[in-house]
């Protein structure tokens, strides 16, 4: 993961310092100091860096220069600079990259990353570097970053096991990803770890609204292995929870897989009704109308998905099928040249076209 990447523009802000013969504090004389180039121009005449306030600047200008060219000359008396500040270092470090972190800078991650190689602070360093990598991938998008951030957090909770946060914020990550139910499970554990009440609430409420959609997921497990009886008490559980969304197409599935199309029928509806605008609605919807010999009322259901998901292959190949189920060869043909226009057709569907040209003669 190339950090340096996203921080070009910062290398080329730091400037360096040389101290005055006059100057009588423990830097080392003989060498440049970096100091970020806005800092640089409001501190440049005073000469005097013994107050903290100028170590502060000198401090910010180090973790630069040390986390963007490690090869720099200097380094090595940079980092025994910073060591020699001790706590004090340690401390300013952690609580700008804090700053740093609530104001959405990407700039926290160097410093808390300067932190975390070295072991400093523990597991709040770590976690906050963790924290700040995600933020980042949120930002940019960055695969990378989401990898190394939640590798750091699962060695936490390995070399950590009662730190809550890592647990939490692992939690957190998972619902992002629509991952509900390992979601649950790292949550139910930042509970169990977490002594302050007001954190358990809070968490409490993250378990709450994640429930239902880690039923569905669960739910979903059961029907990949053929189990419609357990999908559809887990359906059941969510729908008790959150009677809105794609819950209501699960249970229609099921009832329409098992011979009660009644009951299916209203719920595909009511999936719809909510909002979601899945292809697979659609057509399932579509093909409970034509097995009812309602081929019109299927071919409605086929063309308000396509005003939803224009130029959908799934619509279009079932809406040609319909329509040469209703004679009208004219409009099926519209539909079977546009599908063999796309360049990356699912091959199922080419070759159902290809055993299916004959009609189109």
């Amino acid at each position: 993961m190339e950090l340096i990447n996203y921080f070009k523009d910062f290398k080329e802000k730091i400037g360096f310092i040389e101290l005055k013969d006059s100057y009588e504090g423990d830097l080392n004389k003989d060498i440049f100091y970096p100091i970020i180039t806005d800092d640089l121009l409001e501190g440049i005449n005073s000469g005097d860096f013994k107050n903290e306030l100028d170590l502060y600047k000198i401090i910010d200008g180090t973790i630069l220069i040390l986390n963007l060219d490690e090869g720099f000359k200097y380094n090595k008396e940079y980092e025994k600079f910073l060591k020699k500040l001790g706590g004090i270092s340690e401390k300013y470090i952690f609580n700008k990259a804090i700053k740093l972190l609530k104001n959405n800078d990407d700039l926290n991650i160097l410093y808390f990353k300067y932190l975390s190689d070295r072991n400093l602070l523990g597991e709040y360093a770590k976690y906050n570097y963790a924290r700040g990598l995600y933020s980042m991938f949120q930002k940019h998008n960055d695969y990378n970053l989401y990898i190394e951030a939640y590798k750091i957090l699962e060695n936490l909770t390995s070399e950590y096991e009662d730190f809550p946060l890592s647990y939490y914020l692992l939690g957190l990550i998972n619902i992002n990803e629509s991952r509900h139910l390992k979601a649950k499970i790292y949550l139910e554990k930042a509970l169990n770890k977490t002594s302050d009440e007001s954190s358990k609430n809070e968490i409490r409420e993250i378990l709450h609204q994640n429930e239902p959609k880690a039923l569905i997921e669960k739910g979903v497990e059961y029907l990949q292995r053929a189990n419609t009886d357990r999908a559809y008490i887990e359906f059941q559980k969510s729908k008790a929870l959150n009677p809105k969304g794609i819950v209501n197409y699960y249970l229609a599935y099921i009832l329409d897989r098992t011979g009660e199309e009644d009951k299916a029928k209203p719920l595909y509806e009511k999936a719809l009704e909510d909002g979601l605008t899945n292809p697979e609605i659609y057509i399932d919807l579509a093909n409970l109308y034509f097995k009812n010999k309602q081929i019109s009322a299927a071919l409605s259901v086929i063309n308000k998905g396509l005003d939803k998901n224009i130029d959908d292959e799934q619509l279009l190949y079932n809406r040609m099928i319909l329509n040469l189920a209703n004679n009208d060869k004219e409009k099926a043909k519209d539909d079977y040249d546009r599908l063999l226009e796309f360049i990356d057709i699912n091959p199922v569907i080419l070759d159902n076209l290809l055993a299916l040209k004959d009609n189109f003669k």
